[in-house]
């Protein structure tokens, strides 16, 4: 389990006012909007992506599971579009999205996505933001493993 100090960095926001956090909602303000309790999977580790999703509010974990242990990696924010990777990637999804909290999501088939964003290449910039964003938070919770590992003690009796 994570520390307070080392969640704090997944759970802050990402992004600000000048971020543009619904790209999509111009376009689909007439997505259906479903709830999920706190607890429910999004999509797993490992699967194929459908689509993406829209996260209007709420909480989303997003984790690694390993035989006995599952690490958090990120939260979502109300905003994040969650999937976008996978889906612009063809590649599987790279962890599993939890509700942590009581969240509403809306779903965009990846087929219309992409039609989508091809169709209204103004919403490029906000994707991009997002991976953007994803890339340096990725890049910030690697560079504050890295410390924590190099500034531990070294083990009693341990040679170079």
């Amino acid at each position: 389990m994570m520390s307070e100090s080392e969640t704090s960095l997944l759970e802050e926001p990402r992004f600000n006012e000048e971020g543009v956090l619904w790209p999509l909602t111009g376009h689909y303000e007439h997505l259906a909007i479903q709830t999920l309790p706190p607890g429910t999977v999004v999509f797993r580790e490992g699967d194929q992506p459908e689509g993406v999703y829209l996260l209007r509010s709420g909480e989303i974990s997003l984790v690694h599971t390993r035989p006995g242990k599952v690490d958090l990696v990120d939260m979502a924010i109300p905003g994040r579009i969650l999937g976008l990777s996978a889906v612009l990637t063809f590649r599987d999804h790279l962890a599993t999205a939890v509700a942590k909290t009581e969240c509403e999501l809306s779903f965009i088939e990846r087929a219309e996505f992409r039609r989508l964003v091809d169709e209204y290449p103004d919403i490029w910039f906000s994707l991009l933001h997002q991976l953007s964003q994803d890339v340096m938070h990725s890049y910030d919770v690697i560079r504050r493993d890295f410390w924590k590992k190099s500034s531990a003690p070294h083990r009693a009796g341990a040679r170079r």
